[in-house]
């Protein structure tokens, strides 16, 4: 078997030297099951198998925690725990059980308040505590490749509800055209056959 990489490129780029810093404090991000006011659902159970109802067919709404269980969300962040509070992006995606009830967890942060409307954040990450950290592995818009970290911890936990309070702290490369000093910025294209 050959191993062609003819059409692998290698380009040198000037990097880019600055960032800018992020912090969002204080966000708080519900998460609630159940038919009425659920922001997450179960979509495969540990058999491989869709829940639905019997009767419609339905996604339904149980809980579950046993490994391979699919669950979607949009798990809304406010900018406080309280019911006055405002809703500032909703946590899009999925998470799915690993065993024992740790959950590997991707979503985007798809923001829907002033400046950032419409930017999103990418974050994932295992989630075995109560209290997590995801990776911000990426964005668009106002976070155009962003990287950093979400921290997590449990505010409040009600029958059917969750409310954990979030930090996100990342930076967004600033991308410049300056030249690396003393080097040509060609393309080369390798073939590491």
């Amino acid at each position: 078997m050959s191993n062609d990489l003819a059409n692998f490129e290698v380009t040198l780029v000037a990097a880019p030297a600055a960032y800018r810093r992020f912090t969002f404090r204080d966000l708080y991000m519900r998460r609630a099951r159940g038919k009425k006011d659920g922001n997450q659902a179960i979509l495969v159970d540990s058999d491989g198998l869709a829940i639905r109802s019997p009767r419609n067919g339905i996604f339904s709404h149980r809980h579950s925690e046993d490994m391979g269980t699919m669950v979607v969300h949009k798990w809304e962040v406010y900018d406080g725990p309280g019911p006055d509070a405002n809703i500032v992006a909703r946590a899009r995606g999925l998470h799915i059980d690993t065993g024992g009830g740790v959950f590997h967890n991707t979503f985007s942060f798809v923001f829907e308040h002033g400046r950032f409307k419409g930017s999103t954040l990418q974050a994932m990450g295992v989630a075995p505590k109560e209290d997590d950290e995801y990776s911000i592995v990426g964005g668009t818009g106002a976070f155009a490749m962003a990287n950093g970290v979400v921290r997590r911890v449990l505010h409040k936990r009600e029958a059917k509800t969750e409310i954990d309070r979030i930090t996100i702290k990342g930076l967004i490369p600033v991308l410049n055209e300056t030249a690396i000093v003393g080097t040509s910025l060609s393309s080369d294209v390798h073939n590491f056959s």
